[in-house]
Parts: structure tokens; sequence; C-alpha cells
């Protein structure tokens, strides 16, 4: 079952002359509003060569937030030369980048700036100018002046700029050098209304200095007690992965309670909306009748879930050809329909690990209750089951095994009532092309003979002869829809307050 999450989206900027690339996480959740930025450090770049940017990116995203990692000019797949930057450049890069997803994503307000190494001191110095950013994250940050120096050789004049080698395959500006101490923390104003966060090992012999900086100020901080500099195995690189996640989630808000993923089955992508709050490991379920979608018939499944929102765990979907999922109803059938429900209940029980489901149906919804598997543990409820029962005429009007629906009403008009049965009122049916089988197969579902069968249940109805096991929510709604406000709004309750009681045993 393949689901689709978070994505990784290729961006790119136009800074001056140059093409600057990098990387966005992001599902586009407009109301997930901080952006996390991955800063390489000195001859850094997005990916690191053991993919540690890339894997702490999707760490992140997988908590339904943004985050982009890039590469400065010159390093990394962007356009220029390593030897032209210097830490104002560092900084002028970052100010730009973050200005430019701010302005394409206007959803974005908080800004939390991730440094590797000496990426953290150009972290600091575009904080001290901005208000947006919430949160530094520090990775063997390199922010006061430490013990352990390296010797450079003479400087050479390298594309119009003074560089030295670095040794590591590139020359490197000598303005780093020359400036290196403007940018320590000894000569930048430190913004105190920042969350601090850093990672250092004891065994890092760059950095010790600045660990023991975040340890005078009492920042928050994890120790890797034998980690080297690059966090070089895949046990330290875990650690890291796990800490700036955690850290990071202080951060993410988001208003939306509720996730939507395509779940991929064989007949092609179905959509499914579950707002999972609550802790208890049931769900109620609401399955959608013919002519219907996820919303129920009047936006009655929705208006529910409004009134249960922050007591019950609740999923709304599609099934194939409907609503927002994939598909055609002319190529549906009863198989399919089945097929999706079960789907849609091994992937709430895999996912959110629930293991108790409360299924609400209308119209053909009730029908499709009554084929599911039996392996899961459910508690069906019924709004006005009813028994299809249609004409022998029908079935002589298919083309090559399709129905018009609206040739069928035009020829037989009391047809269109059975239809209602099935879940929507005149003119909702009327205009799709339906498979003769899957009419014929709906025909023969035997519904009340299935329902009084039942050790336990709710069903909706102004029929009282039902079953002694089961739970009567006597209406005398003439739709069958409940599409007489107060007569909802009185059966709504009664139903809530059923579920609430159910679910305390």
């Amino acid at each position: 079952m393949n689901i689709q999450i978070h994505n990784e989206i290729p961006i790119s900027f136009n800074y001056g002359d140059l093409i600057l690339r990098g990387m966005f996480h992001s599902n586009l959740d407009f109301h997930s509003d901080s952006l996390f930025i991955l800063v390489p450090g000195l001859l850094g770049d997005r990916c690191d060569s053991r993919s540690m940017l890339t894997k702490i990116a999707r760490g992140l995203s997988k908590k339904n937030t943004h985050v982009l990692r890039f590469d400065f000019p010159g390093a990394g797949i962007s356009d220029g030369f390593y030897e032209t930057n210097t830490f104002e450049i560092f900084s002028d890069v970052l100010n730009f980048i973050i200005d430019e997803v701010k302005g394409n994503f206007t959803f974005i307000k908080k800004v939390i700036l991730i440094g590797f190494s000496e990426g953290l001191k150009v972290c600091i110095d575009v904080a001290k100018s901005r208000n947006d950013v919430k949160g530094i994250g520090s990775c063997n940050g390199l922010i006061v002046e430490e013990d352990t120096k390296f010797s450079i050789e003479r400087p050479r004049l390298k594309n119009g700029t003074i560089a030295y080698n670095s040794y590591y395959g590139t020359w490197v500006n000598f303005q780093i050098i020359m400036k290196y101490k403007d940018y320590l923390i000894d000569h930048m104003l430190l913004p105190d209304s920042i969350d601090y966060f850093g990672i250092y090992s004891e065994s890092d012999l760059l950095s010790q200095n600045s660990c023991q900086y975040f340890k005078d100020n009492k920042f928050e901080l994890k120790i890797i007690k034998e980690a080297d500099h690059l966090f070089t195995t895949d046990e330290w690189l875990n650690e890291v992965v796990v800490d700036i996640t955690d850290w990071g989630q202080r951060f993410i808000s988001n208003n939306e309670k509720m996730d939507t993923f395509y779940i991929q089955t064989v007949h092609g992508k179905v959509l499914v909306n579950i707002n999972c709050t609550s802790k208890k490991k049931s769900m109620l379920v609401f399955v959608h009748g013919f002519g219907q979608n996820k919303t129920g018939p009047g936006y009655l499944f929705n208006q529910i879930a409004q009134k249960i929102r922050e007591d019950f765990n609740y999923c709304m979907f599609d099934f194939s050809g409907s609503g927002d999922s994939e598909g055609e109803f002319k190529h549906v059938d009863l198989r399919i329909l089945v097929d999706n429900l079960n789907s849609v209940i091994m992937f709430l029980m895999e996912k959110y690990q629930i293991n108790y489901f409360f299924l609400l149906g209308s119209g053909l919804g009730n029908q499709l209750i009554t084929l599911l598997d039996n392996k899961f543990n459910v508690f069906p409820c019924f709004i006005f089951p009813e028994q299809i029962n249609f004409r022998d005429e029908v079935f002589t009007k298919s083309n090559n095994g399709l129905i018009d629906t609206s040739d069928l009403f035009e020829k037989y008009p009391e047809v269109e009532k059975e239809f209602y049965k099935l879940g929507n009122t005149h003119n909702r049916t009327k205009g799709l092309l339906v498979k003769s089988n899957f009419l014929i197969d709906i025909s023969n579902i035997k519904l009340w003979e299935k329902l009084n069968k039942m050790e336990k249940g709710i069903v909706i109805t102004n029929n009282d002869n039902i079953s002694d096991e089961l739970i009567l929510i006597k209406s005398n709604d003439k739709t069958g829809l409940l599409l007489d406000a107060n007569e909802r709004d009185r059966v709504v309750e009664i139903l809530i307050n059923h579920f609430k009681e159910i679910s305390l045993k």
C-alpha cells in the first residue's frame, strides 16, 4: 500500500547572475507555518557526503513542516565559483533565500535555522537582523574562538579573488580568514528571544570551546560523547536526526487536525481524510452511498464530525469514482467498493493502530458495511437501510453492459425513487453511467436479513421490526437521508450519545 505524504521539490533561486539550487521538503500544507533551513558549513553542501542534511530534512518533514536545503554559490550544484564566497555573501544569500521562500509561500511565518560547523556563524549573523527567526540549532557549530587551528598556505589570486588552497578540492576566499573573528559571538549580538539548541561531541577537538559556550549559557544541549565533527557513523547520525527532530517539534504549530492521504488500491487512489486526535483506539468511519461523497447526504457526515472532533477519532473517504478519489463511476462495481472499504480499514489499523471501528453508513453504504471482511472488529450503524428492488426492465436498458441513468429515469420515472434508497435525491443520481451487473449485485443483497442476524448495531429507521440485539433510533424522516434539519439535529444528538456510551464500555 503506497501512501503519498511528503514531497521533495527541487527549487532554484536567481541570485544576481547565479542560479542557486536546493531541495524543498513540503507537502504544501498551508496550516503549517514553520520553515526549517539547513545551513551548510564551510565547504559543505545541501546533502553532505553521507546524506546527513538529507536525512535530517526528511526526519523533520515527517512532522508536517517545511524544510529547505540549499547550496551556497559554487557549492553542490549551484552556479558560481566557491572562492568568491565570504561570510558577508553567505549571510546575504541566506537572507535572500528566506525572503524568497516566504514571499512565495506566504503561510510561512516562523523560520528555524540549523547551522553545521561554520554555518552557525551565518545563522546568528542573519538572525540578529530579523524578527522571524524563532530557533537556531547547532550541529557542532563554531561560534567562539577554538584552540584547534589549521595552518594555511600563502593565498593566491584565483578568478580575480585572493584565495587559499583548502586541500578539499577548492579554493577559499582569504576574507574568510581575515574577517573570521568578526563572526565570533564576542563580536556579534546574540538575540536573546531565540530558542537555542546544540548537538556537540566531547571528542570533537574542533568545537570544544563552542560546546562549552552552550554549557555556560545553559542553552539546551545534547552531547554525543564519542562522535567526531561530522558524525560519521550511522549511530551518531541517527542520534542527530532524532534529537533535531524532537527539538524542532516545539516550533511546529498546525491548526489543521485532519490528515489527508491518497491510499493506492488496485483500483486507483482513494482519498482519505482522518481526524485522529483522541488517544482512544477506536474510530468512526463514515461510509457514503451512491451519488454521495465523503461528506454524506447534505453534509450529514461532516456535521456529525464537527460535533465529535474533540472526543472521537473519525475518517471520511471517497469511494473509487466518487468525490476526490480516482476513477470513473462507470468502471465501479460492488467488488471494487468493498475492496475500497477493506483497504481503508486496513490502512487505519496499520497507520493509527486503531482496533475498533464504528461504521456509519448511508444509502449504498449500508449494504457495503454488511459485506466488510469479518476479520475487523466493528460496531455497525445504519441510516435508513433499505432493500433495493430494481424491476427487470432496468437491466434491458444497458448498452455494452452500461446503463445511462438519465435515459433510465426518462423511460421509467418511478425507478429514480429506488435510487433514492441508494443515497441521493431527485436529479442527484441522474447522468451517471452504471454497470448493469453492479445494480444486479446490489439487488441481490438481502439487507434486512443480514441486519436481523447481527448481534450488535444501531439502526436509524421508521421500521419497528428489528432485532432486539440492535439499538433502534426511530425517525419518520420521509427522505431516508435526514434532510429535514430539525429531525436531523434530533437524531444526530441521540446517535452521538449512543457512541459515547458504547465507547465507554
